[in-house]
Order: structure tokens, then C-alpha cells, then sequence
């Protein structure tokens, strides 16, 4: 419940949602929802995560991609963790 005497202030970290997909060879939008906070009783308020940003962090197609990049051409598992 909203206190009526106290102020949102805005963090300085907003939070984070991802969304990753398969496109050659990985590609990933990031989604910054703002946040505020009461001054009195210190409730988050966080903005709603945009609908184009999905329910999953990971598309199906990322697996598939990481095991053709893996065993089809030879990548590293240390070069492919380097990219997340």
C-alpha cells in the first residue's frame, strides 16, 4: 500500500529482463524497467516488463544454436560463456 506522506524516489539501478535468441550466431535485447521507491515505508514500484520482451529468457532456438556451435563447428564452451 502507497503511504500518503512519503516520496518516490527513483534507484539508480533500474531492473533487468532479457530476452535471447538464435540469430547467427546469438542476439540478445536487453529491457530496463524503471524503479521507484518509497521514501517512508521503502516499497519497490517496478514498471511493467515490455510485451515484446517475452515470458522466457531463452528462445528454444538458443539451445539448438549453442549445440550446432559447439559440435558442428568446433566452438569452445569458454568462447560461447564469454558471450552471455
Amino acid at each position: 500500500m502507497l503511504g500518503r506522506k512519503g516520496k518516490l524516489r527513483r534507484r539508480q539501478r533500474p531492473t533487468v529482463a532479457i530476452a535471447v535468441s538464435a540469430q547467427p550466431p546469438i542476439a540478445a535485447t536487453i529491457y530496463e524497467m524503471e524503479q521507484l521507491r518509497c521514501d517512508t515505508c521503502g516499497k519497490l514500484f517496478t514498471a511493467p516488463t515490455p510485451l515484446e520482451a517475452g515470458l522466457e529468457k531463452y528462445d528454444a532456438s538458443v539451445g539448438v544454436m549453442v549445440g550446432l556451435m559447439r559440435y558442428g563447428t568446433g566452438m569452445p564452451f569458454y568462447r560461447l560463456s564469454a558471450c552471455s
